[in-house]
């Protein structure tokens, strides 16, 4: 977000720099690296030296519509607008003009869940899942300088808005300093001074510890990187005024996921020198990227081809820069140095500067989609998949880590890299051009804008540029049918438990078959979702055969073995598990209580034994009756805080958001008749109804009489027995599997996971409690003290959930009055009329 005062002096010096540069006839920048390129012009694995498409105001559902096109068009990365829960939202303002600067101003430090033209958590968690199906990584914007102003244009709380969330209205964490920071030759101004908006006090353990949590937030969502806004307004370690803010809320989110990329908002000058940022992050480099858009609207191609423009951040390098065409900055304000406002740039003028800023080496290339009308809505403007800005994608997917060779030659930049592609920006509009070819090999090569034909001979670049302005030179290596699967995050086989979900992929083929072990082939499309493992037993092992014929007659051919494994187990009388495979939590904390003394350790618990590739387990103390359990990542992110219920003899396993039963596989030796659930060596309406208690918790099974109610074989019990029993008894026998079949040998039992265990209340008849009934479903509920003087600082000490939706806390010496509240919202000052009282809408005595 730009500053909203620029300095005039800065202004001037810039666009010296600018003319003096632009006055040059000729530029020649050759930028070597070792390549590494795979020839391929799918998404990149990395974000820094990709493409990514900047979605300006899209929801979440929005982008997940069209992430084929995304992927199609050659970006490696999306870029949502701030997730934070943002100012003055209301469902029916849409207008994007009016709207859009309420996002910069967000009012909490959190994922916003609703109330946000972006969306849900849920949708955000989807569209990222989506994104990970077509290779496209994700990148969201964080506001960590500042949150939403009264407009009073001043730092303090009392700037800070109303709809700021509570537990964030105290005075120490916010900034105090009643100056400008539009200095960009005073650090401490900088970092320390108002920019119009309330600065967040960055340095306060609280609010790292706030953002950290936030990052990780995003990156169990899905999140492969962020972008900061206005980041050199945050103090860097060592500094005057300094603080360890950058380490520590990059090192959580590094922490789950290793390889997560981060880059910064720099605007002009940052004050101090750019390695100090860039030890930690990527920046943007506004002043080149303004630069060349001016250049390219100009005419001025030597302006295009140079590598520098007198940026103010010296000694930045292109792997660590960001650059763009036209920002949102730019296109909705007038931050922009050469061409103040973007807007009546036509997009025509933006294609020809993409095709060099996009085709740059190791630099990040941001694409701005133009936003719609309405927040929410995906661009109208389809520039950003348009044919020219999708081949120079591609282009430097093609040819990452090759080097680059810029130069220019009358109306004409261009951009050879390696030696075998080059792309071409001719500013006066389609012809024939005849370059000087700098590294590019003599051949024949095609351009993937036209369709045409360029020759390289004699040293010279000879073709012809279409209508775009823009050609993309170099011949493509064939890339060929493929066929492969996705499964647990990655494209190999492997074991699982119980059952695996597998994606079958497919590209440039004609048709495409799976073979499941000694299965017939069946069809299939790309994505499709298979189910393996229902009829296997532990230990058996099957192999998946995809074909895929090409469209030009080859065919492809891959195996993959899948193995099922038994449940794991631990020693303990109540043992709990853990499913990491969607959460990827680095470590699993497992918090175990009793009662508000008794507990496994204090938060976050115990770290849980890692019994597989993604089980973890934990035994509880066989001495206790009951309790609950909260699984955490160390503590960052976790389950439901209200605790998941337990009791003595347990085996239970919290997976995909859903608390279940848990039993390991045993082999059970049965005699009689498959379906004979009672033992009357009969199989009717009986066994049916049977099976239907056991699952409802009314009556429970033998092991025995488990084995004998398997009837389809998939080792668990469950309505599709009842089922087969129900077809068996009304003589469709092509439906009812092994139904009313006498049974040999040992058969494998597994108990039916149930759902949920309701909880119930704890009776507590000693002790000076209060409680609170929940009916809000707030997410945090506290509870505030106080009597003649104040017992502690709001929003007051966590209450203890014991089930029910019912929350305890313990009444402090000298505390007559009390408030429940979730940081935000809040009931009124209650008087505390007694002990073991519960606030249920009005005070009654709590009978648990």
């Amino acid at each position: 977000m730009k500053n909203r005062v620029v300095s005039i002096l800065l202004i001037v010096s810039m666009l010296v720099s600018c003319m003096i540069v632009s006055s040059f006839s000729t530029v020649a920048v050759n930028v070597e690296t070792q390549p590494t390129s795979a020839n391929s012009t799918k998404a990149l694995s990395h974000i820094q030296g990709s493409a990514i498409l900047h979605c300006f105001d899209w929801s979440y559902n929005s982008i997940k519509s069209n992430m084929k096109a995304i992927a199609d068009a050659g970006y490696t990365a999306v870029q949502t607008s701030p997730v934070q829960p943002p100012k003055d939202y209301s469902p029916t303002w849409l207008d994007q003009g009016g709207q859009w600067w309420k996002i910069y101003q967000p009012i909490g430090i959190r994922i916003a869940d609703g109330n946000h033209w972006l969306g849900t958590k849920s949708e955000l968690k989807a569209m990222c899942a989506e994104a990970e199906k077509y290779g496209v990584k994700v990148v969201v914007d964080i506001v960590a300088n500042h949150l939403a102003d009264q407009g009073k244009y001043c730092n303090g709380l009392d700037n800070v808005s109303t709809q700021v969330d509570g537990d964030l209205r105290r005075g120490d964490y916010w900034h105090s300093d009643m100056m400008s920071a539009d200095d960009d030759g005073n650090r401490y101004k900088v970092t320390h001074g108002a920019i119009g908006l309330p600065d967040l006090n960055t340095g306060h353990g609280d609010i790292q510890q706030k953002f950290k949590s936030l990052l990780i937030d995003c990156v169990n969502c899905g999140v492969d990187g962020f972008r900061f806004d206005a980041a050199k307004h945050i103090e860097l370690p060592g500094e005057d005024g300094g603080s360890d803010f950058w380490p520590t809320i990059l090192g959580g989110a590094t922490g789950v996921k290793k390889d997560t990329y981060f880059y910064g908002e720099i605007l002009n000058y940052a004050g101090t020198s750019i390695n100090n940022y860039t030890r930690y992050m990527s920046v943007t480099d506004n002043e080149a990227s303004d630069y060349r858009l001016s250049c390219a609207n100009n005419g001025n191609a030597s302006g295009l081809a140079s590598n520098g423009a007198g940026s103010s951040k010296q000694g930045l390098d292109a792997a660590h820069s960001v650059l763009w065409c036209e920002s949102h900055d730019t296109y909705m304000g007038d931050s922009g140095i050469m061409i103040k406002n973007t807007k009546n740039i036509s997009n025509a003028t933006i294609v020809k500067c993409w095709a060099i800023i996009g085709s740059r080496a190791q630099a990040s290339a941001l694409f701005f989609a133009r936003p719609a009308a309405n927040m929410g809505d995906a661009s109208t403007d389809t520039t950003w998949k348009s044919k020219a800005v999708a081949e120079v994608n591609k282009f430097k997917n093609y040819f990452d880590g090759e080097s680059e060779y810029l130069s220019s030659q009358g109306d004409c930049a261009y951009n050879e890299r390696g030696t075998s592609g080059v792309v071409i920006s001719k500013l006066g509009g389609g012809g024939s051009v005849s370059l000087k070819a700098n590294k590019m090999k003599d051949g024949t090569y095609k351009d993937w804008v036209s369709g045409g034909t360029f020759t390289v001979s004699g040293g010279q670049i000879k073709g012809n540029v279409d209508s775009s302005g823009v050609a993309v030179v170099y011949n493509a290596a064939p890339a060929g049918p493929s066929v492969s699967i996705s499964f647990n995050g990655s494209d190999d086989g492997g074991s699982f438990q119980g059952t695996a979900q597998v994606t079958l992929n497919a590209s440039e083929t004609a048709s495409q078959t799976y073979k499941l072990g000694s299965a017939a082939a069946v069809s299939y499309t790309n994505g499709k979702v298979i189910t393996i493992g229902a009829d296997m037993n532990d230990g058996d092992s099957v192999k998946l055969v995809l074909e895929g014929k090409g469209k030009t007659g080859a065919n492809v051919t891959k195996t993959y073995t899948f193995t099922k494994k038994a449940a794991p187990t631990i020693p303990g009388v109540t043992t709990l598990y853990f499913d990491n495979s969607s959460s990827k939590w680095s470590s699993v904390y497992a918090y175990a209580y009793k009662d508000e003394t008794t507990n496994n350790g204090q938060w976050p618990g115990a770290q849980m034994k890692k019994l597989d590739d993604s089980i973890y387990g934990i035994a509880v103390d066989e001495n206790w009756s009951s309790g609950y359990v909260i699984f955490s990542n160390n503590g960052a992110d976790q389950t439901d805080r209200t605790g998941h219920a337990f009791k003595k003899g347990d085996s239970k396993i919290y997976v995909g958001g859903t608390w279940k039963d848990y039993v390991k596989s045993s082999g059970t030796v049965a005699t009689g008749l498959y379906g004979d659930a009672n033992g009357d060596s009969k199989v009717n309406i009986k066994d049916a109804t049977a099976i239907q208690k056991h699952i409802a918790d009314i009556e429970k099974l033998s092991a025995e009489k488990l084995a004998r109610c398997d009837v389809n074989s998939d080792k668990s019990v469950n309505i599709k027995d009842c089922t087969c029993i129900q077809s068996y008894i009304a003589g469709l026998t092509a439906n009812a599997k092994n139904a009313g079949k006498p049974i040999s040998g040992t058969t494998t039992v597994v108990t039916t996971p149930t759902e949920t265990p309701t909880e119930t209340n704890s009776t507590v008849t000693n002790g000076k409690y209060v409680y609170f009934k929940n009916n809000s479903n707030w997410s945090d509920v506290n509870a505030y003290f106080w009597g003649e003087s104040d017992l502690m600082s709001w929003p007051g000490n966590p209450m203890q959930s014991i089930g029910g939706n019912v929350f305890k806390a313990e009444i402090p010496s000298g505390a007559t009055m009390v408030i429940f509240n979730n940081g935000s919202d809040k009931t009124g000052d209650l008087t505390i009329e007694g002990e073991n009282k519960i606030f249920d809408n009005g005070w009654t005595n709590y009978i648990g």
